[in-house]
């Protein structure tokens, strides 16, 4: 019995209806979801509370970020400074779209201009 998939058909295996069709996800499923999530970085440092601020926005918004410890990791740090120009903590990045600091990433949800950069 041959696992692989043709495009357009589905995994038939005896007793399982669970199975769709390759190419066919729902709104709602995790791999759709996670081909169209903006890639969100920020670049923080241990003892910053405008950090711990827009961690805690993001996680009320309910998307995956990764947080870039500056303090741990000085070429993170240097790369940091090329690409916003700023020697401030926290640095927000939505794919290549650079926010600023936490005080930005608050005036965009205010503005509601977060949720669409963000996909929601």
């Amino acid at each position: 019995m041959s696992f692989l998939r043709r495009r357009g058909q589905g995994l038939n295996l005896p007793g399982r209806t669970d199975f769709k069709p390759v190419g066919h996800s729902r709104p709602n499923d995790p791999i759709f979801s996670a081909s169209i999530m903006p890639k969100i970085q920020i670049y923080t440092t241990l003892l910053c509370p405008y950090c711990v601020r827009a961690k805690q926005l993001l996680q009320r918004k309910g998307v995956d970020y990764e947080e870039i410890r500056i303090d741990l990791d000085h070429e993170q740090m240097h790369l940091m400074l090329q690409r916003s120009r700023r020697q401030t903590v926290p640095q927000i990045f939505i794919d290549d779209y650079h926010v600023g600091g936490y005080d930005d990433l608050a005036a965009m949800d205010a503005r509601g201009e977060l949720d669409p950069r963000l996909s929601l």
